[in-house]
């Protein structure tokens, strides 16, 4: 999860806008279920990565986006969602939301330059890609090593 939260800087007087949660922040021995609850409760804004091996788990489908979709209806908080590969999106609720860039062109279907511009990075003048702001990582109990299992949320 990624999360909005107004707290003071260590390094200075300043307050981050920005708070960066994901399931490698559970502690050995803590309830990962109860941290991950918190974190859904928290959340006001949810970026879904979506691809096949989102859709398919079982942990986001049944624990995780009935929670985010629902606090959606009752706008407690947006959803913003990013095609990460060819998927059935289609048959899913998440298709009822506006996605960041065109489905029929996921990201992996891009080259570099385009994959910018889906990402509003074009007209930075620099021809390296830029570092992410952020680390996403999945909210999925267990780490998997498929790069397409992945959702985050801000939170306050």
């Amino acid at each position: 999860m990624v999360g909005i939260a107004p707290r003071p800087s260590e390094a200075s007087c300043e307050c981050k806008l920005l708070t960066c949660w994901s399931d490698a922040d559970i502690t050995v021995g803590s309830d990962w279920r109860r941290e991950i609850e918190r974190a859904l409760e928290r959340t006001k804004v949810a970026l879904l990565l979506v691809s096949p091996s989102f859709l398919s788990s079982d942990f986001i489908s049944n624990h995780e986006l009935p929670h985010l979709l629902k606090a959606a209806l009752s706008a407690e908080l947006r959803v913003f969602w990013i095609p990460l590969s060819h998927s059935l999106y289609q048959h899913t609720e998440i298709n009822a939301y506006q996605a960041a860039h065109d489905p029929a062109h996921p990201l992996e279907s891009l080259r570099k330059a385009q994959r910018n511009v889906a990402l509003g990075f074009e007209g930075t003048g620099s021809s390296q890609e830029p570092e992410p702001p952020n680390r996403i990582r999945s909210s999925a109990p267990a780490p998997s090593s498929d790069p397409g299992v992945r959702s985050c949320g801000l939170h306050s």
